[in-house]
């Protein structure tokens, strides 16, 4: 078959033609691309910006690039699985815009390579089927719409097209070389397959219109600048990662939110003195909007043994985590970062992990924030350190005095739920603080543990400032000297037994309070605290502060172990009786 060449504006057209009907399952997903008849291979492309060269053989696409800019505009553009599309790039840092005009989404199920950046815009949506294998410097796979002349100044603005729906679903393998970046965007966003950028940058945003923008080492960020609601969406969400997303030493990026400046700041880049968020402001104002609901049940991963591990922020209207963030570290220096941020409700539920830990330096930093905020089931988040603890917060900062992160109403934490920020070689132990403006119900179990000759015991606070609920443990034993716990509710009562209503079950969160105002310490619950587990040689307990807003009573005496050096710590704002 003779090959056929286009330059400029020189439309081409193929020489062979084959059908083929869309797969039940992706329409199901997508609602994007239509059931009739479509065309295999790219149909029709027309060089319409920048210079440039299309070649189409009987299985491959080859375009050609003679600029670092280059538009093409496509009548269709499907690959079938013994397809291949070439794009052939001046350099690393050269742009593809590739516009797709048919009136039904594009399926992609064979190859595209390039050595640069590429860009796919379709409308009506996209599909990288499971045979689907992308190797490229970079990819955008958006179903919004970009204009031309705004690409080929600079202007990376994609917005939404009325009466279509714009979804992105990948199901393949997308890989981008190292420090790359790979950007999924569209009103719904779902990744099942394999997404890889080493010290890259992976960015899934839902919305009505998205800014991308590149930073100096050339990185892509994305904002949403116009939301999409969950209610038009109906019940689905409209960001789901059930696949495995991996930016080793980069950056992971979900959103289905309204917000700016994510990543612009530093979350907290030594040690675990200071704590700020990727929304919020040292003001305490914050850049999180509205938008939809964001499920994450599979991987994101930005941990490395070459590099100080990444970042990683979730955001959305509602946040459920089930699956797996791993941003831990091999080397010295603290661990990574992971932020989960929604404007209503975050959970973490099931086996859902967050790990920022660090085998030979510092642990990193954890911060779950949200209006509500619940861990359930068997949730875990872990930022131990060889060296030391990191730090983890949960519903806000130290007294929820932090202006740079952002409080939430109320917080519950299930019984079987596991904060750990461990020194696991030779250090202190890190810092966990839980906190709701009003209510935190806390029924799990927190570490923050000392190791080595000398290691301290961290810190750790646990609170609502109007109501505790605290049925949990925590041990902040070290070798060197017990760590403190603060309970620091508005009023105490330490009593024989608890109040008589029952530990929530595994499995459910419950942000409601009924037993009024007063919170009861069961006086065997401090002692316990204070002792430690004796059968432990190595837990030497916790030293105690309960600390009330109003009033502290003692209704029932209490002992503690005869070895015990310990300290309980009372402090009222007005009394305390004994």
């Amino acid at each position: 078959m003779r090959p056929i060449h286009t330059t400029g504006n020189v439309p081409c057209r193929k020489s062979f033609f084959r059908r083929r009907v869309l797969p039940a399952a992706v329409m199901a997903v997508s609602q994007a691309l239509c059931a009739s008849p479509v065309l295999a291979g790219p149909e029709s492309g027309r060089v319409v910006g920048g210079k440039g060269d299309i070649v189409q053989g009987d299985r491959t696409t080859t375009v050609t690039q003679a600029t670092d800019r280059l538009a093409v505009d496509w009548d269709s553009f499907d690959v079938d699985s013994d397809e291949i599309v070439n794009y052939i790039q001046p350099g690393s840092d050269s742009i593809a815009l590739n516009r797709i005009l048919s009136h039904r989404g594009s399926e992609i199920h064979g190859q595209i390579n390039a050595n640069g950046l590429v860009v796919l815009v379709n409308p009506h949506g996209m599909v990288f089927g499971k045979d689907a294998q992308v190797n490229v410097g970079g990819m955008i796979a958006s179903g919004l719409s970009v204009d031309t002349s705004d690409f080929m100044n600079g202007d990376f603005t994609f917005a939404a097209l009325e009466g279509t729906e714009g979804a992105v679903i990948n199901r393949g393998i997308i890989q981008a070389s190292t420090g790359g970046s790979v950007g999924l965007l569209g009103r719904r966003v779902n990744n099942e397959g394999v997404i890889s950028a080493e010290l890259g940058a992976v960015n899934l945003a839902a919305g009505k219109e998205a800014v991308v923008t590149f930073d100096d080492t050339g990185l892509m960020g994305v904002r949403v600048t116009r939301e999409i609601l969950q209610d038009e969406l109906g019940v689905d969400p409209a960001l789901v990662n059930n696949g495995e997303i991996s930016a080793a030493g980069g950056r992971v990026l979900l959103t289905a939110s309204t917000s700016q400046d994510i990543f612009s700041q530093a979350v907290n880049t030594g040690g675990v003195g200071h704590a700020d968020s990727v929304v919020v402001h040292d003001d305490g104002s914050f850049t999180l909007g509205g938008g939809a609901d964001v499920v994450n049940t599979g991987t994101l991963n930005v941990s490395s043994t070459s590099s100080p591990a990444g970042r990683v922020a979730v955001l959305g209207e509602n946040i459920t985590h089930s699956g797996v963030v791993q941003a831990d570290s091999q080397l010295s220096g603290a661990g990574g970062q992971v932020e989960l941020h929604a404007q209503g409700t975050t959970l973490v539920t099931e086996h859902g992990r967050i790990s920022a830990q660090n085998q030979i330096g510092q642990g990193g930093n954890i911060a779950v924030l949200g209006q509500r905020v619940g861990l359930t089931d068997h949730a875990s988040l872990n930022a131990s350190g060889a060296s030391g603890g990191g730090q983890i917060l949960v519903g806000g900062d130290y007294k929820g005095q932090n202006t740079a992160i952002r409080n939430s109403e109320r917080t519950y934490l299930g019984p079987e739920t596991v904060l750990q920020a461990n020194a696991l070689a030779d250090g202190d132990g890190g810092r966990v603080i839980v906190w709701a403006d009003e209510v935190t119900r806390y029924a799990g179990h927190l570490e923050a543990k000392g190791t080595g000759a000398h290691g301290l015991g961290g810190f750790a606070e646990v609170s609502g400032k109007e109501v505790l609920d605290f049925r949990g443990t925590a041990s902040l034993s070290g070798p060197g000297g017990a760590g403190t716990l603060l309970l620091d509710p508005q009023d105490i009562i330490i009593q024989e037994t608890l109040n008589p209503d029952p530990v929530p079950e595994s499995g459910t969160v419950n942000f409601s309070y009924e037993a009024g105002d007063e919170v009861t310490f069961s006086h065997i619950a401090i002692r316990d605290l204070l002792d430690g587990d004796l059968n432990d040689a190595n837990d030497n307990g916790t030293n105690v502060i309960l600390e009330a807003t109003r009033d502290i009573k003692i209704a029932t005496g209490f002992s503690t172990d005869a070895g015990n050096v310990n300290s309980l710590t009372l402090e009222a704002g007005d009394d305390i009786q004994v």
